[in-house]
C-alpha cells in the first residue's frame, strides 16, 4: 500500500467459503491510506477456499468503481481451491473470462502446500503473473513488483498478432493467452508498464 500513489484505487477481499468485501473501492490519500493498512490487519483466517468467488468480488467492485482504469486483481493463496471454480481447467475458464472483462490477476502462492497448477492457471489466462513466495520475508518484495508494474502502466488491451503461412500451422502457444482460427493467432497481452518485456513462444509445424 505505501508503494501505491495517491488517487490509486484499492479494493480489499477476503475468501473462504465464500467472499466478503472487507474494502469497497477507496480512492488513496493520507487518511484512507491508514484505513486500508489497518484494514488488512484485520483480516483473519477462515476455513475453505474459494478463490474464484472472492475474485468475483472483486472483479465487480473494480468495474464498477474505475471504468476504463487499469483493474488488476492480486491473490494471496497459501491453500487449494475447494469451492467456486476447483481446479486448473474451471480456473483456465474463470481467467478468460476475466480477461475479456479487462481484468488481469496476478496470483502468490504462500508456502509448500498452495494448488500451483491452479493458481498458474488462472494468472495466465487473464494475463497476470503467477509467484510463488515461500517464506513471508519474501512476500513485500513481490507485492512491490506488482505495485510498481501497476504505477508505470502505459497501455491497455494489448494484442500481438501472427498470421500462418500456407502450409504451416499453430501447435502450441505457451505461457500466453490467445485466441487462433488456422490461419492467424492473437495473443492477448493485456497491459504494459514502461518497464515490460513481454514474450511469446510458438510451436509451428509445416
Amino acid at each position: 500500500v505505501a508503494q501505491l500513489a495517491d488517487g490509486e484505487t484499492v479494493t480489499l477481499v477476503a475468501f473462504h467459503q465464500d467472499a466478503e468485501l472487507v474494502l469497497p473501492a477507496t480512492e488513496l490519500d493520507s487518511a484512507s491510506r491508514r484505513r486500508v493498512e489497518a484494514t488488512i490487519d484485520g483480516i483473519a483466517v477462515g476455513g475453505n477456499t474459494c478463490i474464484s468467488c472472492g475474485v468475483e468480488d472483486a472483479r465487480r467492485e473494480l468495474t464498477r468503481s474505475l471504468g476504463d482504469g487499469v483493474r488488476r486483481v492480486i491473490v494471496l493463496s497459501d491453500g487449494q481451491a475447494n469451492s467456486g471454480s476447483v481446479g486448473p481447467a474451471a480456473m483456465r475458464r474463470f481467467g478468460a473470462m476475466c480477461r475479456e472483462q479487462g481484468v488481469s490477476v496476478s496470483t502468490i502462492g504462500l508456502g509448500l502446500g498452495y494448488d500451483e497448477q491452479t493458481l498458474s492457471a488462472l494468472a495466465q489466462e487473464s494475463n497476470g503473473l503467477h509467484h510463488f513466495v515461500e517464506l513471508g520475508d519474501g512476500l513485500d518484495e513481490v507485492l512491490l513488483r506488482e505495485a510498481q508494474s501497476l504505477t508505470q502502466a502505459v497501455a491497455t488491451g494489448v494484442e500481438a498478432r501472427l498470421r500462418l503461412a500456407p502450409g504451416t500451422r499453430l501447435v502450441e502457444v505457451v505461457v500466453r493467452a490467445h485466441q487462433a482460427d488456422g490461419r492467424s493467432e492473437e495473443g492477448r497481452v493485456g497491459y504494459q508498464a514502461r518497464s515490460d518485456v513481454s514474450t511469446e513462444q510458438y510451436e509451428i509445424k509445416t
